[in-house]
């Protein structure tokens, strides 16, 4: 579900250099493989353990570039940064609170900049049922993300049969 989105991402950041990227919820960095390779991106997550493994990507994959790994969650990042694009692939909706995320972020874009944020939506009953099961067992109030977003004046576009990006720039 998720290669769409870092297809997606990948003809975004094509051509562009010289930026600055914050990712929100690196994880693995499975897609660091995808990207511009002339920028500087910041790598963040919650587990750190997964963050090295993004760092070891980011060796590996983007040579020409830069990168900096901060461990925290996405607001408390997002509020200490000034940059160019910010994605948040997937990760959205397990914020806490993903209203006072997306204000932080766009007061953290330069002029010009933008925020991408990726959401899939589960394809079979099985998984949505699974997702349900999460909400209860950690007593999580489901939020309608696209209501937020769509609050924020955020563009959408369909980038695969259950794959969208919301755009909005500043």
């Amino acid at each position: 579900m998720q290669k769409s989105s870092y297809r997606h991402f990948e003809k975004y950041t094509h051509g562009k250099t010289g930026c600055t990227i914050l990712d929100i919820g690196t994880g693995t960095g499975e897609y660091i493989k995808f990207i511009a390779k002339n920028n500087h991106y910041i790598l963040t997550d919650i587990d750190s353990k997964s963050l090295k493994k993004a760092e070891n990507r980011a060796r590996k994959y983007l040579k020409n570039g830069s990168w900096d790994v901060k461990v925290g969650d996405a607001s408390s990042v997002v509020a200490t940064e000034k940059v160019d694009i910010i994605s948040c692939l997937h990760a959205i909706s397990s914020l806490y609170n993903p209203n006072e995320f997306v204000s932080l972020a766009l007061d953290s874009l330069n002029q010009g900049g933008e925020l991408l944020i990726y959401i899939g939506y589960p394809s079979k009953k099985k998984v949505s049922i699974f997702y349900s099961f999460l909400m209860r067992i950690f007593k999580l109030k489901p939020v309608n993300i696209e209501k937020i977003l769509y609050s924020f004046k955020f563009s959408q576009e369909k980038i695969s049969l259950f794959n969208y990006c919301y755009t909005v720039r500043k």
